[in-house]
């Protein structure tokens, strides 16, 4: 019998025998792993990934092929990033066959009836060993070189970094504050108009009265509006 080497050690005490063919069937079940990309998949949305912790004795790395990267998704948001060569994360071990649900990415039948096998893990990239402390953080989105970021923080501050920023909006945007922006850019035309532009003066040093140029009050106007047809 297969198991019959396993049993002659524990041959007087046949629940001990029981218990360690038991353990030896678990700690053959491949259940999740520390992974490292080693490369990325040809179709570039898939990586090869290798275990990042070797068995004893074992000097190879066995190169798991074209895995599915785990990111933050829904039907209604979605959070995607690159992955590179050499980042680290956690490969979870599927139960069943993945290969059809790999083709498809919809409801299918397993291809084999093969169970916890490393061919069909996914990964999903976490920073491990990199993490800081826990009291310096919020929360934060940033690129490697870390000159482009967005940060949050417990106080409420939001930060932006970036070489340029570009905003997109499909209707006038809304920015508000104690004071609006809107009310800021009326208060330096109406001090533009007083103390630049608005008049000149005429009289003597004692009786001088301010004369409105011509087409100013109207283009002050104009100006006005055009603001406020951005900051709505």
């Amino acid at each position: 019998m297969a198991y019959e080497n396993l049993i002659k050690p524990y041959e007087n005490d046949f629940g001990v025998a029981i218990q360690a063919l038991i353990q030896d069937n678990i700690k053959n079940i491949n259940t999740a792993f520390i992974a490292k990309v080693q490369s990325i998949s040809e179709d570039k949305k898939k990586v090869n990934i290798v275990n990042v912790i070797k068995n004893e004795g074992s000097n190879q790395n066995v190169v798991i092929p074209n895995v599915l990267i785990a990111q933050p998704y829904s039907s209604e948001w979605q959070i995607s990033f690159k992955v590179g060569v050499g980042d680290i994360g956690l490969a979870i071990v599927c139960k069943d066959d993945i290969t059809n649900y790999k083709q498809s990415g919809v409801d299918s039948k397993a291809n084999t009836k093969r169970h916890f096998d490393i061919t069909d893990s996914i990964f999903i990239p976490l920073s491990l060993y990199l993490q800081k402390e826990n009291d310096s953080l919020g929360f934060s989105v940033k690129n490697k070189n870390g000159d482009c970021e967005l940060s949050f923080s417990a106080d409420g501050k939001l930060s932006i970094k970036a070489k340029e920023v570009e905003v997109t909006s499909q209707s006038p945007m809304s920015i508000g504050t104690s004071q609006t922006l809107l009310d800021c850019f009326n208060a330096i035309i109406d001090n533009l108009q007083t103390a630049i532009i608005g008049g000149v003066t005429s009289g003597s040093p004692t009786t001088q009265t301010i004369t409105t140029l011509p087409n100013y009050t109207a283009q002050a106007q104009i100006m006005k509006q055009t603001i406020q047809a951005v900051l709505k």
